[in-house]
């Protein structure tokens, strides 16, 4: 798939960095023990991160870079506050943020490190849910840039 084409279809108000290091994206699937989406890791290969910028404030992370999403997840594995309080994080993988609230957006992953599918959920922290939020990674991006999602 042709992300950047896909995306500026979408809103011509995104900026992309350069593409992944693969280096730096093997050695994060390695740390975190998983194998990228391939929707996921298709798009890291043409920007390691997206921004919205119509913002007026600050563009906003659509997409975390690929070192972002490593620290992210190791961060949110082992911090020992969120294990007492939340479910398991071991079953999910998150590649962007909402911007509010520490709302995150995630595929499920499998205990092998595998995405269960390509459904997206969305974690909310206040209470702890994690309900689907797109059916894939397109679904999401397409909707979260038109601002159809309602989180």
């Amino acid at each position: 798939m042709e992300w950047h084409e896909f995306l500026t279809g979408i809103t011509p108000n995104l900026r992309f960095l350069p593409p992944v290091d693969m280096e730096a994206l093997e050695r994060a699937e390695a740390r975190l023990n998983i194998t990228l989406p391939i929707d996921l890791r298709s798009l890291l290969q043409e920007s390691n991160g997206l921004y919205e910028t119509s913002v007026e404030v600050w563009p906003l992370k659509v997409i975390w870079s690929i070192e972002e999403i490593e620290s992210e997840n190791l961060a949110i594995r082992s911090d020992p506050t969120r294990a007492n309080i939340y479910m398991s994080f071991e079953s999910l993988l998150f590649f962007a943020g909402a911007g509010v609230d520490g709302i995150m957006f995630a595929y499920p992953i499998t205990a092998t490190g595998h995405v269960v599918d390509q459904r997206i959920i969305v974690w909310y922290p206040i209470e702890d849910s994690r309900p689907v939020l797109a059916f894939s990674l397109k679904d999401y991006l397409k909707r979260w840039l038109t601002s159809e999602l309602k989180i």
